[in-house]
């Protein structure tokens, strides 16, 4: 199949799902809280942009209370089954390719110190620093909005002006544009009933701060790695 051929069958199928959405009248973002993604993956849905699994496919059925034969129904299945990958929503990280940190930390020393640490490894990063919380949400949902600029990775002090790391975590969460977002909490001590809250709201980890410089730069360089060079992370 040509790659015109795909972007027509795909466009075919976003149109589907617009046409059932706006005929139960429901919005792009109630359909994206009712999926988990965000109301621009959405849009990329219904003009054709995205690529749907038929795991996806399953899911916008279900959110739309139809038969999944609805979004394919006179369209060729050979053709659909070559246009929709069978592969998750998740993409490896390409070589050579940063891996964006929004680092929520209201010490400037411990700042300096994070970015000093991260400098020296082979790893590419793009670092941006933040202290304040609403200016982190803002932050996070302008990039959320922007593909090519979006956080792969939020590291977060527990202690913070205004409203605490957990309360910031849960927020974080709780918001359907950055649910998906790893989040990793940054503490000197931690209680375990902070630690238990912490996991239950969805914190991926801890990097535990330590007062002997090489230790620190150690887990700095373990995070960085395992981020930027292991795992997979969502598309945005």
């Amino acid at each position: 199949m040509s790659i015109a051929e795909k972007t027509s069958l795909l466009a075919e199928v976003g149109n589907r799902i617009k046409q059932r959405r706006k005929a139960i009248e429901i919005s792009q973002a109630k359909l994206a809280e009712l999926l988990n993604t965000s109301y621009q993956q959405i849009q990329k849905y219904e003009s054709g942009a995205n690529q749907l699994t038929l795991a996806k496919l399953l899911q916008f059925a279900q959110a739309l209370s139809v038969d999944p034969s609805y979004f394919y129904e006179g369209l060729s299945l050979d053709e659909l089954a070559n246009a929709t990958p069978t592969q998750g929503d998740v993409i490896a990280r390409r070589g050579g390719t940063p891996l964006k940190i929004l680092l929520v930390e209201d010490s400037p020393a411990d700042a300096l110190l994070f970015s000093k640490a991260s400098e020296q490894f082979a790893q590419q990063i793009k670092l941006q620093c933040l202290s304040d919380t609403e200016q982190v949400m803002d932050y996070l949902n302008r990039q959320a909005q922007l593909a090519e600029q979006g956080v792969d990775l939020v590291i977060l002090d527990l202690s913070l002006p205004k409203i605490s790391g957990l309360q910031l975590l849960k927020t974080i969460k709780g918001n359907s544009q950055t649910a998906i977002l790893p989040v990793l909490i940054l503490t000197n001590s931690i209680s375990r009933k902070e630690m238990l809250e912490a996991y239950r709201l969805g914190a991926a980890g801890f990097i535990q701060k330590s007062l002997h410089l090489h230790e620190y730069r150690h887990s700095v360089e373990t995070v960085i790695t395992y981020w930027s060079e292991v795992v997979a992370l969502p598309t945005h």
